[in-house]
């Protein structure tokens, strides 16, 4: 069974119902993971209080990775190779460093974002 971590698009087009996305996170067989990033991404992005209310409820379905120093670290690295040639920020870096430390799959539509993952899944454009 696959690990799966959903990246920060991928949980707004969900809330959004964008059709590919809700049908990709109802298909999945085991419990998504998010890290503390998203879930941070996406309550910053609420406009409303019903808004905030759907993205807390989804995210008490979710896995939530916290960032601890392993994660940190090697974020930090990914941020200090890829920064300069692929413009990877720190919440990028640290997303991509949680999927690898807790052996997830990356699902997002943005595959040019994680260039230091060999193996992301784009499940939809």
């Amino acid at each position: 069974m696959t690990a799966w971590l959903l990246d920060t698009c991928v949980i707004v087009d969900y809330l959004r119902n964008r059709p590919e996305a809700v049908d990709f996170v109802r298909r999945v067989d085991d419990r998504p993971a998010v890290s503390a990033i998203t879930a941070a991404e996406s309550c910053a992005g609420a406009r409303t209080t019903t808004e905030e209310r759907r993205i807390e409820d989804l995210l008490r379905q979710l896995l939530v990775h916290a960032v601890d120093l392993n994660i940190a670290r090697l974020g930090g690295a990914h941020r200090r190779r890829y920064g300069p040639s692929h413009g990877v920020l720190i919440p990028g870096a640290l997303i991509a460093a949680t999927a690898q430390i807790h052996g997830a799959r990356l699902v997002t539509r943005n595959a040019r974002h994680f260039p230091m993952l060999g193996d992301v899944l784009v499940p939809y454009h």
